[in-house]
Parts: C-alpha cells; sequence; structure tokens
C-alpha cells in the first residue's frame, strides 16, 4: 500500500487534496469572469452567454457517467493525466479565441474534461485514505473543493478589476498547470484491472438506486447555476461596488461548517 494504513494525512493524501484544491481553483475562478468576457469584450446577448456557459455543465453531465466507467476500467493516474490534457488546452483556450462559436464548442470540451479529471482525482483520494477513516478522509477532502469556491471566484474577480481577460485567462491556466504537476507527484496503487464479464452494460454507467438522489440534486443545483453565471453581470447592471466573488466566499464558509459537521 501506497500508505499507512492508520494515518490519514499521508504524503498522497495531501497532494490529492493540493492536487483537487488547484484543479477546482481554477475552474471557479473562471466562472464570474467569463461571462464579463462575453458580454463585454466579446459583445454577446445574454442569452448566448447562458448557452455558453451551459455547455461547459451540460458536457460535464454527459462526461460524469462514461468517466465513471474509465477509472474503474483503467488506472487512475492514466485517466487524470490523459484527460488533463485537453483541460489544459481549453484553459489556455480562452486567452486566444474570441469567437463565440468556437467558445462554446471549446466550453463544451472544457467541461468533458473537468468531468473525467475530477472523477480521477476524487478516487485517487479515495484509495489514499484508510479504510477505517474514510468518512472522515472524504469529508476533508470535500472542503477543498469549498475552500476553492471561497478563494477562486472572489480572486477572478479582484484581478479582472486590474488586469485585461487575457492575464486573468493566463492566470487561470497557471493554476491549472501547478495542479497537473501536483498530480504527476501523487503515486497511486497499481490496481488489478479484470475483463468485464459480458461487455458493457447500462449498469455500468447509471445506478437506478441513485435517480432519486439524482432528482434532488438537479433541483437544488438549478438556482444555484442560474447564479453562478449572472451574479457578476447583476453587480454590474447594479451598480454594486462590492466584489462578487464575496457571495461565493460567504457560500462556501456555510459549504465547510456543513462538511466539519456532518
Amino acid at each position: 500500500m501506497p500508505f499507512d494504513e492508520d494515518k490519514l494525512f499521508n504524503r498522497n493524501y495531501i497532494l490529492v487534496c493540493l492536487c483537487n484544491f488547484l484543479f477546482s481553483s481554477s475552474f471557479n475562478l473562471i466562472l464570474p469572469v467569463l461571462p464579463l468576457c462575453l458580454t463585454e469584450g466579446l459583445g454577446a446577448r445574454k442569452s448566448v452567454m447562458g448557452l455558453v456557459m451551459a455547455s461547459y455543465a451540460i458536457a460535464a453531465l454527459i462526461m460524469r457517467p462514461f468517466s465513471g466507467w474509465l477509472v474503474d476500467g483503467f488506472q487512475r493516474k492514466i485517466v487524470f493525466v490523459l484527460c488533463m490534457v485537453p483541460f489544459l488546452f481549453c484553459t489556455i483556450g480562452y486567452v486566444f479565441i474570441m469567437q463565440l462559436f468556437l467558445i462554446g464548442c471549446m466550453r463544451f470540451v472544457h467541461g468533458l474534461a473537468f468531468g473525467a479529471v475530477s472523477t480521477s482525482i476524487s478516487t485517487m483520494a479515495v484509495d489514499n485514505i484508510p479504510v477505517r477513516k474514510l468518512g472522515t478522509g472524504i469529508g476533508l477532502y470535500g472542503i477543498t473543493m469549498s475552500l476553492s469556491m471561497a478563494v477562486g471566484p472572489m480572486l477572478g474577480m479582484l484581478l479582472v478589476q486590474h488586469y485585461p481577460f487575457n492575464e486573468v485567462f493566463m492566470f487561470c491556466f497557471g493554476i491549472a498547470l501547478l495542479s497537473f504537476l501536483v498530480g504527476l507527484a501523487i503515486r497511486t496503487p497499481r490496481r488489478e484491472i479484470r475483463p468485464r464479464q459480458g461487455g458493457i452494460k447500462f449498469n455500468d454507467f447509471f445506478l437506478k438506486s441513485g435517480v432519486t438522489a439524482f432528482c434532488s440534486l438537479i433541483m437544488a443545483a438549478f438556482p444555484y447555476g442560474l447564479m453562478l453565471n449572472f451574479i457578476s453581470l447583476y453587480t454590474k447592471e447594479h451598480n454594486i461596488d462590492a466584489n462578487p466573488g464575496f457571495y461565493f466566499s460567504v457560500l462556501a464558509v456555510g459549504l465547510i461548517a456543513r462538511r466539519l459537521l456532518s
């Protein structure tokens, strides 16, 4: 085993948490910045901006069932490395592509890569958590996502107030690249991959018993998605001087408190 069976904060677990924090921060930093770039920089209508932003989430949703199949059928780290490459290319692509349709297509590919990478990082985390401390380990790992929600959007809005959009996207790329480098340092246990009996089945991608939880999560996430994409535009239109990133910071505090108490 690559870790002390009784030690939660082993080397690999710390690296996985750091990798996830950096990866999530690069994603969350773009969220409030891209709508401003599309509407102010490229003159996109709000409806078009909404479609471009939604393409990311739709792609990630499509990819989730397949990413689970990938990390079960192949080595976790190989999936991480291969899927992180298009994620990095898409992150830097916002600097060079200035056509709405192409940005929408790139955003879709970005979402596919995000769905696969986030799943691979999560499974690497579970692989490096001692069984007796699995609940605590998963909870603390989840806090890294909440922390990125607190830091990323606020930092993104601070940067866009002082630097051009391209430089902000370059900064996002730097964080994503650092996440990739940290991920390369993670030592994952080599798993024996057994051939699947009976070929690929529907149950390999979808869990029927999870439909109720899925519907509940969709209903909770829908209003959050609306606020996520439009809050930066809302503050601009209503001349609110406060950094809209503070909204995400307060939200993240609540999420962290929930995780610590649950």
